[in-house]
């Protein structure tokens, strides 16, 4: 279980959300909702960090003229995959 799903594990209710009988409350509050986001967000962000600092040197190429550079189009590519898992 990630970290959002934990989250919203956490702070959804279990039980009716009936308050009185003309009322009710959210089961999950929307500021609840953009929090599991913002955690989903910060953990995609971490693990693209940590697959580039595994993995960024696989695609130097040198060209022609001696210079080195990325070849980006694989490399997200790959990041793509990776994340996909």
């Amino acid at each position: 279980m990630n970290e959002a799903e934990k989250y919203i594990n956490e702070y959804t209710r279990n039980c009716s959300n009936e308050l009185v009988p003309s009322g009710y409350h959210e089961w999950l509050t929307p500021d609840n909702a953009l929090r599991a986001c913002e955690i989903t967000e910060q953990e995609t962000i971490e693990k693209v960090c940590e697959w580039l600092k595994q993995h960024s040197f696989d695609y130097l190429v040198r060209d022609m003229y001696d210079n080195w550079t990325y070849d980006d189009e694989t490399m997200i590519s790959d990041i793509r995959k990776a994340m996909g898992e």
